[in-house]
């Protein structure tokens, strides 16, 4: 027989004042549905999706303990690791966190400061001859730039190329050392990013401290042929694209352009270039096109806009050759597109 709860009793105060002193999360949850927004135009990527929603939540509910005075051990804005190939979105992904960053709160700013190891090399005059100049990394440029993305995020794209120390860059150990530092700041974010293999064994080689302050590493998969495909037809159709305004033939659907990237590339391409395929492939297809409208010296406005089975076969054998005479000119130039 069940007992009639007394509101009178201990247990049920207990219940009012929780109760009463349950709030609503002060976060503004639009930002949650900014994010599946922005997840909602990436193709594929699914794994890579979850964890960002997960951690996501987790950012947000940390910053709403520490908002509620609650002590926990996360006080900083987080630092992160994108580990992927060329073309997989890493970029487009490390923008997207620094927006709901400062969006959250966790940040003062959506600045977003991008380096790479070719923004930071300068001339100076060697040792070995007179007027003999060579090329080092500068310290000083590298500072300069942790300074410029206070307050905010800083982007080092394929973080292990500063890092090494060879005759261009002796101090391999000191930009390590300074990124340390600078994950110390109450309003820096640093996200590195690169290859899989070269991120793990810079974190293996490297001050153990280092991999401790990442809050999170990320893995990004390689595109399948299928995904590729999508991914073409999307730049196709998408305001802001260079190749907005295009079409395919009829004939030419998501499946069938699928089965052309799987039969006419090899595996190897697609992981190497993932995205930057598409690209390339958009590039030579129009390329052919203009020459095939050219030599026919017949075209109409619906000629000038479609790209032909013909045309992407074209594209694609291209592509093909550059690998059979060992000419990386494609692959390098692909290779650095990002979704």
């Amino acid at each position: 027989m069940k007992e009639e709860l007394n509101h009178d009793s201990p247990g049920s105060k207990r219940i009012n004042n929780f109760s009463q002193n349950v709030q609503k999360l002060s976060v503004d949850h639009k930002v949650m549905d900014e994010l599946e927004g922005e997840l909602a135009k990436m193709i594929g990527l699914n794994d890579l999706k979850e964890q960002l929603r997960t951690w996501v939540i987790q950012v947000m509910m940390d910053f709403e303990r520490q908002k509620q005075g609650i002590s926990i051990q996360t006080k900083l804005p987080p630092h992160l690791a994108l580990l992927g190939n060329p073309g997989t979105g890493k970029t487009t992904v490390a923008r997207l966190l620094g927006k709901l960053l400062y969006k959250f709160g966790i940040l003062p700013s959506d600045k977003f400061i991008e380096v790479r190891r070719t923004d930071l090399v300068a001339e100076y005059v060697g040792q070995t001859g007179p007027k003999t100049k060579k090329k080092r990394l500068t310290f000083d440029n590298f500072d300069y730039r942790i300074d410029e993305a206070e307050g905010g995020i800083l982007f080092v794209d394929e973080a292990y190329e500063l890092t090494k120390t060879n005759a261009e860059n002796d101090f391999g150990s000191e930009v390590i050392g300074e990124m340390m530092t600078a994950m110390d700041k109450e309003k820096l974010s640093i996200i590195l990013a690169g290859y899989p293999e070269e991120i793990q064994q810079m974190f293996a080689s490297s001050n153990p401290g280092f991999r401790r302050r990442m809050s999170k590493l990320f893995q990004f998969d390689n595109y399948s042929s299928k995904e590729l495909a999508e991914i073409l037809h999307l730049k196709l159709n998408t305001q802001g694209s260079r190749f907005y305004g295009f079409k395919l033939e009829s004939t030419l659907t998501v499946e069938e352009v699928g089965e052309l990237i799987q039969r006419m590339t090899t595996k190897d391409q697609r992981n190497n270039m993932n995205a930057g395929l598409v690209d390339q492939m958009l590039n030579n297809a129009k390329e052919n096109m203009d020459s095939r409208l050219y030599t026919s010296n017949y075209f109409n406005d619906d000629l000038l806009r479609t790209i032909t089975n013909v045309d992407l076969k074209v594209s694609l054998k291209m592509l093909g050759k550059n690998r059979e005479t060992g000419d990386k000119r494609t692959l390098l130039f692909a290779s650095s597109f990002e979704v």
